[in-house]
């Protein structure tokens, strides 16, 4: 479904223009992964709004993700596993903060990020079997990971010792943002072990 529409746009905008013609195949590679991630997005900003956790899903999203960029982790065969997987492992968080009360949580969610902070640093990047990388971007990808984490972890630390309790969901968020990409990362590494 995101591949034929994501061709249909490609086609579209540049059907008149010959020397792009050879590239058509690129740009609508390109399309699909825009589309996937705008779709994944949209899901999880729904899933968030419809949960009154708005502000947790944006917080969450700008974590993971930025961090997930550089550490790799579980990747679906196809946009769509993707979109769904993607999708439970948020409402996975959503069940998480909206039935345990996280809290009186508070300490293990902080124990679990510093945890999940030395995994990252220890076994980041988690390499895609499918998109080969050069030694030199390995160690970009590794340093850059090892960058993100320590400034997230930092602020997180501060925040932790001196957040107001009102805030306290929101620190937690960010906790689980890093459980979640070192849990996704272990995954990636797991799956990717077993496909070689």
């Amino acid at each position: 479904m995101i591949h034929n529409l994501s061709c249909k746009i490609a086609f579209f905008l540049f059907e008149k223009k010959d020397s792009y013609n050879y590239q058509i195949n690129i740009i609508s590679y390109g399309i699909e992964l825009i589309l996937a991630t705008v779709i994944n997005f949209l899901i999880v900003l729904t899933i968030g709004i419809a949960f009154h956790r708005s502000i947790e899903t944006i917080i969450f999203l700008a974590i993971y993700c930025s961090i997930r960029k550089y550490t790799g982790g579980y990747h679906a065969k196809n946009h769509m596993r993707c979109i769904l997987t993607f999708s439970g492992f948020y409402l996975v968080c959503i069940f998480l903060w909206n039935r345990l009360d996280l809290l009186e949580k508070h300490e293990y969610l902080f124990g679990g990020m510093l945890v999940s902070y030395v995994l990252i640093w220890v076994f980041a990047p988690c390499l895609d079997i499918k998109k080969k990388l050069t030694e030199i971007e390995i160690v970009s990808a590794k340093n850059k990971s090892r960058m993100i984490i320590t400034i997230y972890v930092f602020i997180l630390i501060v925040l932790n010792i001196g957040i107001n309790k009102g805030y306290l969901d929101y620190v937690n968020v960010g906790n689980m943002s890093i459980i979640w990409t070192a849990i996704s990362m272990i995954i990636g590494k797991v799956v990717n072990k077993n496909e070689i």
